[in-house]
């Protein structure tokens, strides 16, 4: 009389819970929505080229290493998660 648990239920959604969590982590955010102020991200201004940056709202822009960006240069930008 002890109780079971369908081991497939717990397994199914701790992949779907694991895809989820991916697909958050992973996901380029709209650079129109900027992150708090510089807190440094990953962000994308073509396919394939990516700097780390941080967004100053004072001034409008996205600050790299390499130079500055404006708003409308980035396609989208990623949370850096350590």
């Amino acid at each position: 009389m002890g109780c079971c648990i369908p081991t497939f239920s717990v397994l199914e959604w701790l992949i779907q819970f694991g895809k989820s969590e991916r697909a958050e982590l992973t996901r380029w955010h709209d650079p129109n929505i900027t992150p708090d102020d510089n807190k440094p991200v990953i962000i994308c201004t073509s396919p394939g080229i990516y700097y780390i940056a941080a967004y100053d709202k004072q001034f409008n822009y996205w600050f790299t290493g390499n130079g500055s960006f404006y708003r409308h240069e980035i396609l989208g930008w990623r949370e850096i998660h350590e």
